[in-house]
């Protein structure tokens, strides 16, 4: 019986060789890959062999490689292989040997040997994690960023639905305060903050996009029968459609008169350029 420690590293593993009695057969580094782990094997046979490694990074492949050769195989756990982790003398030739060791004398702490499809699961799991928790991050640092400025467009966009007090307002105001995401007013602040700090023209932006979201969800759920937003009663569950288009209709108004009046001279002078007639002569 041979038994065979694995030092498993991305590039170059180590490989320990012992037999039976403890003598050691050869400790050697090879290129980490199937082609040079077939070598190993092969320099050994036909002798019963056995192999242990640690649960490093990408040990799928080596597990699967020894499954297909017929060789058994072990894998230590790292947090109770003490005889590794609390070694005085620690490099991969004397880790390599021990585990070799410890799997011949029947004290090798072992840890599960997941299947493929288990271990896929597993893969997408951690993906999905790390890349949530980034998302997270990412989140919370826009939000940092853009806090006051997102602070002010909350009140401007109360204020939009603030005058008067008619059904329509009562509409709007309710899906105003059901509250969001506000993936479009960020949006634009982000796009601003890349050339220079959000000021008001951005911050006006920002509330016209909002608004004309908001105008649309109303209609939306009118033409789609909606029962629900956010979590609350739509609108025109409440106050019917007739009241939700009107609720619709007030916020583009406001959306308009403020697109309206932030717009430069020199932004009308173009487009009146744009929209009068020229006459063209045809090649």
């Amino acid at each position: 019986m041979v038994y065979i420690g694995v030092d498993l590293h991305r590039k170059k593993s180590q490989v320990a060789a012992i037999d039976q009695d403890g003598n050691l057969l050869f400790n050697r580094k090879v290129s980490t890959g199937p082609p040079a782990m077939q070598q190993v094997i092969d320099e050994l046979r036909p002798r019963a062999i056995e192999v242990a490694f640690e649960a490093t990074y990408g040990w799928g492949w080596f597990a699967d490689q020894l499954a297909e050769l017929g060789v058994p195989a072990h894998m230590a756990h790292p947090l109770a292989t003490k005889a590794v982790s609390s070694a005085r003398v620690k490099n991969d030739s004397v880790d390599a040997k021990t585990l070799a060791h410890l799997l011949r004398t029947n004290l090798l702490p072992e840890g599960w040997i997941a299947p493929p499809e288990v271990r896929e699961a597993r893969r997408l799991v951690r993906m999905r994690s790390a890349l949530v928790r980034m998302r997270a991050k990412l989140k919370a640092q826009v939000h940092a960023l853009l806090g006051e400025d997102m602070t002010a467009i909350e009140a401007e966009l109360g204020r939009a639905t603030r005058d008067g007090v008619s059904p329509a307002t009562d509409s709007a105001k309710h899906l105003l305060q059901a509250g969001g995401k506000r993936v479009r007013p960020l949006t634009v602040l982000l796009s601003a903050a890349c050339f220079a700090s959000p000021g008001p023209v951005a911050r006006n932006v920002a509330v016209v996009a909002e608004l004309v979201h908001l105008a649309t969800l109303l209609h939306d759920d009118v033409i789609d029968d909606g029962q629900e937003r956010r979590g609350q009663p739509t609108s025109r569950r409440i106050w019917g459609n007739a009241v939700s288009v009107l609720a619709g209709d007030l916020l583009l108004t406001h959306a308009l008169e403020r697109t309206a009046s932030s717009a430069s001279a020199r932004v009308g002078a173009m487009h009146m350029a744009t929209a009068s007639p020229t006459k063209r002569t045809l090649p």
